[in-house]
């Protein structure tokens, strides 16, 4: 269910999925880039299974989200979300006695890094999030990632295509992400219409993604969903606000490209001095997000390292959700 959280002329949009009365735990859920709280989705089943409520937010500028153009990960993570679960805990849901679990999947990672960071210690955590006791990384960008001491642990083709899209003109990475949309937002509204044609799409998709990815498009998920439902979906709500939505794009990957002020380090301290659990899913497939940066996370983290070396970025999550699941509640 979408809702909103209205702060004087700016609306912050998200949603709620699971138990609303007095749930066991909240799944604080970071999104990825380009991307919107409709992703969540995913584990929409494995929330409602184990009794937990599952929070995704629009961050700026994404979904229906208004763009501001200040936002930062640390004001996401210290002041928005905690706003929300605020609102959320105001109208009557129960989250006294919940635990969080912080569930970062590709993009977001970088925001669950920053949160990891910031609520794991009792006189840092805002009042309104429940004790942090778990974190879920999924396929997820480490923070700081373009920085040379990261950068360089990384493969060839990786630090070169990263180091492209951080160094190419901004009016580059404004048509990059136009040339995005144009490609999706057609075929997802092809594939969502009623009488649109499903396997001309998924001919036409072979173009765009790994095999491994397609192959999971094409199945249902453990739990039964279409997979390819929920990323046409989530593309198209992603991209709503046609008219900022390049410029969206440019600041959220300024925000990747720059130095988010923190370590790998610093988090894996704070990580082992508050007793989080951590579960690391990584894809051997993944062009995106390539095991290296999988293993940079268990490396300063610790915790269970889960590599899967015939997933890819998106098959990763459609087909271990059930894993995902048991290791956000601890199972």
């Amino acid at each position: 269910m979408t809702r909103f959280l209205v702060q004087g002329s700016r609306k912050i949009a998200f949603s709620t999925v699971g138990r609303l009365n007095r749930p066991e735990q909240v799944w604080v859920y970071f999104h990825g880039f380009p991307s919107c709280r409709l992703e969540s989705a995913v584990l929409n089943h494995e929330a409602e299974k184990y009794n937990a409520l599952l929070l995704a937010i629009d961050r700026p500028g994404y979904g229906q989200s208004d763009t501001i153009p200040d936002h930062t990960i640390a004001n996401f993570v210290s002041q928005d979300v905690p706003n929300v679960l605020e609102l959320i805990a105001r109208e009557g849901t129960d989250i006294s006695a919940a635990t969080t679990t912080i569930i970062g999947v590709s993009g977001g990672g970088p925001y669950a890094a920053s949160a990891i960071l910031n609520w794991c210690r009792p006189q840092t955590r805002p009042s309104s999030i429940p004790p942090i006791t778990r974190a879920v990384l999924v396929a997820a960008m480490p923070p700081g990632i373009f920085q040379p001491q990261y950068l360089g642990k990384m493969p060839w083709l990786t630090r070169f295509s990263y180091g492209l899209l951080r160094d190419m003109p901004r009016s580059w990475l404004r048509a990059t992400c136009l040339w995005q949309r144009d490609l999706l937002i057609p075929l997802a509204k092809d594939y969502l219409s009623p009488t649109g044609d499903k396997r001309q799409v998924l001919a036409k998709l072979k173009w765009l993604a790994l095999p491994a990815d397609i192959h999971a498009f094409s199945v249902p998920t453990k739990d039964g969903d279409d997979g390819l439902e929920i990323f046409f979906r989530m593309c198209i709500e992603a991209y709503r606000q046609e008219e900022t939505f390049a410029q969206t794009y440019e600041q959220s990957a300024q925000l990747y490209f720059n130095d988010p002020g923190f370590s790998l380090k610093d988090v894996g301290e704070v990580v082992r001095e508050a007793g989080v659990e951590v579960t690391i899913f990584q894809g051997g497939k993944d062009v995106q997000i390539v095991s290296a940066m999988g293993k940079l996370w268990s490396e300063h983290l610790g915790g269970a390292y889960n590599f899967y070396p015939d997933d890819g970025h998106i098959s990763l999550f459609l087909n271990r959700v059930g894993e995902i699941g048991s290791a956000s509640v601890g199972k």
